[in-house]
């Protein structure tokens, strides 16, 4: 019985990690040699932005990336012939991704010497000062008002740097400028430290809380706004220098003038929803027709990675576990065995996060699929979990067994493989089951790569509408309901295998 479950089992597992394989489109080297420009996908730009600095770039109510930013980039891909795709990410991974993920950056971001060093820049096409924007009851008319007070900034960013340089202030970091302004009102921090747009944005949001301040008074340097492009694409850039000449001097609806218009004075940008709005009015912003195919759409990724890399995690942990358990004549480890244990070792000794990031950044930095680096992460992180279990499980199994099989005329592998395994497996399901909903949870952390997953489309929510309770609780009852699903179902297989 337990054989011919596990012979099923392998061959469905077979099948359905070539079928992935086979379906997945690689992509490491997009090439057309009728195209224009040489990009990372033939015939479009892929842009890299951090939808969180309003009226730049933003989450807008239909859950789309807009902005002043955001429809400059568009209109300068269309004047060059390319189609523009918005990669959503970190603002401290834009410069990481050049090149490799992305082809340029629009984020708002000022020409420094430092970044200089790893892109190249475009013609201005913003000029910006630096500004405070505090609670309405604190008096700030000099640099000493800030003494002893917590400055909060944007990772990454110039203002991060410009608050470095104030003195007695303790510094505050974030990822996003919508969780600065939600600890600014919640009094978690005294103040931050915003480009002038931004700050005039946010304060007339909350006029009745917030005050902005001209942040003059602390000897900030203007700013200038530039887009971000990769050093081997000069005639890119020169593309876009040009194109960005011809939107200054179009007087028309989709010209320079027309963007600053909407988005800069007129502030385009929809202002989230407060407290005092009725519940019912927060349940239609947070489920509307657009943020529920946000949410599914994220939900299919989590899937579609948990699955697929709990596919190669078991397949890989099988043979991590028997080389684990090789032996030589003498009863000692072999150098497979012991190369095993270092890896089973590493992976387990580092965090899941860091490991992603350094296959999506170094490793397989040349790979488009975004879904399949993250496969291959948390495939090679889970298989030294699975390994673990599986061990235990096989020393379960009574030695015997063993010794039967190669007396019978069988190989260590073939033992292992026909005789030991299968009983393994019995024994260790319960903690299979408990690895795959581990992994199921892992994922949630693949938005630093700009995967929209689950947790990722409940940040961009939450950004859009200011209201982290529904998206929080949402995207919680879902990997609630899904991880239960996955426990009654193995339920199922423990009943049939011990039956």
């Amino acid at each position: 019985m337990i054989n011919r479950l596990y012979s099923k089992f392998i061959i469905f597992l077979t099948i359905l990690i070539s079928t992935l394989l086979l379906g997945t489109k690689f992509n490491l080297k997009a090439t057309d040699s009728n195209a224009k420009f040489k990009t990372i996908k033939s015939g479009i730009l892929t842009v890299g932005t951090n939808a969180t600095f309003p009226p730049f770039e933003y989450v807008n109510e239909n859950g789309q990336v807009d902005g002043f930013d955001i429809k400059l980039i568009q209109a300068i891909a269309k004047k060059i012939g390319l189609q523009c795709e918005i990669t959503d990410m970190e603002f401290g991974s834009l410069l990481s991704a050049i090149d490799n993920k992305i082809d340029v950056i629009a984020s708002a971001m000022t020409k420094t010497e430092q970044r200089a060093k790893v892109v190249d820049f475009s013609d201005v096409y913003l000029k910006t000062t630096q500004y405070i924007i505090t609670t309405k009851n604190r008096d700030i008319k000099k640099e000493e008002s800030l003494k002893g007070l917590t400055v909060a900034t944007q990772t990454g960013t110039t203002s991060s740097d410009c608050a470095k340089t104030l003195k007695d202030v303790k510094l505050k970091e974030y990822n996003r400028y919508s969780d600065i302004v939600s600890d600014i009102l919640n009094k978690r921090v005294d103040l931050a430290i915003f480009d002038e747009n931004t700050a005039n944005t946010f304060g007339e949001i909350y006029k009745n809380k917030l005050k902005v301040v001209d942040a003059s008074i602390l000897n900030f340097k203007p700013e200038e706004y530039s887009i971000a492009c990769s050093k081997q694409k000069r005639q890119l850039l020169d593309a876009i220098n040009k194109a960005l000449f011809e939107i200054k001097n179009d007087p028309g609806p989709e010209g320079y003038n027309a963007l600053v218009e909407k988005y800069i004075k007129n502030n385009a940008y929809t202002a989230p929803l407060t407290k005092s709005e009725k519940f019912i009015n927060k349940l239609k912003a947070n489920f509307n027709k657009e943020k529920i195919k946000l949410y599914s759409k994220g939900f299919i990724t989590t899937l579609k990675i948990t699955i697929f890399a709990a596919i190669l995690g078991f397949l890989l942990g099988i043979i991590l576990a028997i080389l684990k358990l090789t032996k030589n004549k003498k009863g000692k480890k072999t150098i497979i065995a012991r190369i095993s244990s270092l890896y089973i070792d590493i992976i387990r000794g580092t965090p899941v996060l860091v490991q992603l990031l350094i296959m999506y950044y170094v490793i397989l930095a040349s790979c488009k699929n975004s879904t399949l680096v993250a496969v291959i992460a948390f495939g090679l992180n889970s298989a030294a979990y699975v390994a673990e279990i599986l061990r235990g499980g096989i020393n379960a199994v009574n030695i015997g067994q063993t010794e039967a099989g190669c007396a019978m005329g069988f190989t260590y592998i073939q033992t292992m493989l026909y005789i030991v395994l299968p009983q393994g497996l019995k024994n260790a399901v319960p903690a299979l089951c408990n690895e795959f909903i581990s992994l199921l949870k892992e994922t949630a952390v693949v938005g630093y790569v700009a995967l929209l997953d689950l947790t990722r489309a409940a940040y961009q929510i939450s950004t859009a509408t200011y209201e982290p309770f529904l998206p929080l609780i949402t995207v919680t009852i879902l990997y609630f309901l899904t991880t239960k699903i996955i426990s009654l179902g193995v339920g199922i297989i423990e009943k049939k295998i011990n039956g």
